[in-house]
């Protein structure tokens, strides 16, 4: 690699030449991801449902710009590294204004019937996104179910068979056609209601208007029913939801079958909190907390942190509000992971292509593309489908 040239008094690199030393080849994959947004003007008014689909597939220019921009982690020096990538990223979208993709949404709710509510919890289940309780207001916790279908949008939302006790930012996943809800950030216990601490649902029923929730067993004490984070597993754990305390970093196993939990080892190395909820590959739980992304092995007990390479990304990260930037890190395949982000105009979403080394301890920047909304929103969940 060539040695960096001098930065400019407008902190711009010049004369500097990135090379990548290693050849890339990035696996084919496919995602799709349901996004929540709202208007923002009504941040908790959610009426647009958004489908974005990212594959492997690229145009020629694309695919150029990632692999140089693979190894520009490897400029040595900090200051030069940053003032490069933040130029870098800027100038990738240079020229972009008239060949932006706009998204149109595939779900469009009418004002007033949107679901009106503080903390509502979403998951997907196949084709169905279904969206469960949330605050009303004085007190108050729902108990309702909204859920529609991606792949018959025209239908709209419909209503599905109500809770046993109300949820406010429960965790929600859907593992074997099941649907699973657990804990609560207030709600729980009423008067006429008893406090369950877990429920599930077979969302094969719903449509037939059969379906009925049923309780959990109540975990270990160490859990609690506050700042969960669940995730269905996979491999040689299928069939089991890892279930993850935010605050305490408690961590336990459930078994879907057997309806059995087991306790692991809490992250005892870790107290700094989350930017973005984490995800599960495999038995490795990624999340991004201030500029780096965190990766923890929960049978290895390994954890470590890598920065993100991209200053402007950084950037925003530390000096702007995280629920304004609306950071949502998601998987690909293998090692490569998307980040998703608001824009400073919040009428445009950015999808950051990213690869996580563990061996070489670094986060590499592949690319970043772009897409517009027609009006300013907020979003509020991206779901993989």
């Amino acid at each position: 690699m060539e040695e960096p040239g001098r930065l400019t008094r407008k902190k711009k690199k010049e004369g500097v030449l990135v090379k990548c030393e290693t050849s890339f080849e990035c696996p084919a994959y496919e995602k799709t991801f349901c996004l929540c947004v709202a208007r923002d003007k009504e941040p908790h008014n959610p009426r647009e449902w958004y489908m974005l689909k990212i594959s492997s597939e690229k145009d020629k220019e694309k695919e150029d710009e990632e692999k140089v921009a693979k190894k520009v982690c490897q400029i040595t020096d900090a200051e030069l590294r940053g003032a490069y990538l933040a130029f870098h990223h800027d100038n990738r979208h240079q020229g972009e204004l008239d060949r932006i993709p706009t998204l149109s949404p595939i779900v469009e709710l009418k004002l007033g019937k949107s679901y009106r509510s503080y903390g509502t919890s979403s998951a997907s289940v196949g084709s169905f996104v279904y969206r469960i309780g949330g605050y009303c207001g004085k007190e108050k916790y729902s108990r309702n179910v909204r859920y529609f279908d991606f792949s018959r949008p025209e239908e709209g939302l419909k209503r599905g068979p109500r809770t046993i006790c109300a949820r406010c930012r429960a965790a929600v996943v859907g593992l074997n056609g099941n649907l699973y809800v657990m804990g609560f950030d207030g709600g729980g216990a009423r008067l006429d209601v008893p406090s369950i601490w877990g429920e599930f649902l077979d969302t094969r029923l719903v449509v037939e208007g059969r379906a009925k929730w049923s309780a959990l067993p109540d975990p270990p004490s160490t859990l609690g029913c506050k700042y969960l984070f669940a995730a269905a597993l996979d491999g040689n754990f299928s069939g089991k939801i890892l279930v993850l305390n935010l605050r305490t970093y408690a961590i336990c196993l459930f078994d879907v079958t057997e309806k059995s939990w087991e306790s692991l080892d809490p992250i005892v190395e870790y107290y700094n909190g989350f930017t973005t909820h984490p995800i599960v590959v495999g038995t490795t739980l990624y999340w991004i907390r201030g500029p780096n992304v965190w990766v923890y092995d929960f049978l290895k007990k390994a954890l470590v942190s890598m920065p993100i390479g991209d200053s402007k990304i950084c950037w925003l990260i530390n000096a702007s509000n995280p629920t304004e930037m609306r950071p949502t890190l998601v998987h690909l395949v293998g090692d490569l992971f998307c980040l998703l982000w608001m824009d400073e105009d919040c009428e445009s979403v950015h999808c950051t292509k990213i690869q996580v080394s563990t061996q070489l301890g670094a986060v590499f920047v592949l690319g970043c593309h772009r897409y517009c909304f027609h009006h300013m929103v907020c979003l509020l969940d991206c779901l993989p489908l």
